[in-house]
């Protein structure tokens, strides 16, 4: 669960975060050039989303919750 940060990490390069509701609509989105990631979600709501993350090596979908 994440309350206010969600902190990404990952073995190669993350270049970009997208964090999306249950509905497929995007409410957030972040570039990047790190291995690490801090994010602020303290603006959504209390419930179920998910991060799609990209790197070289292709995107991998995430669910969190957020409370």
């Amino acid at each position: 669960p994440v309350n206010n940060l969600m902190n990404v990490e990952a073995a190669e390069p993350i270049t970009s975060i997208e964090l999306i509701n249950v509905l497929g609509q995007s409410l957030q989105f972040h570039l990047l050039e790190s291995n690490r990631a801090q994010l602020d979600v303290s603006s959504l709501s209390a419930g179920n989303y998910f991060a799609r993350i990209t790197s070289e090596n292709g995107v991998k979908i995430v669910q969190f919750v957020k409370y």
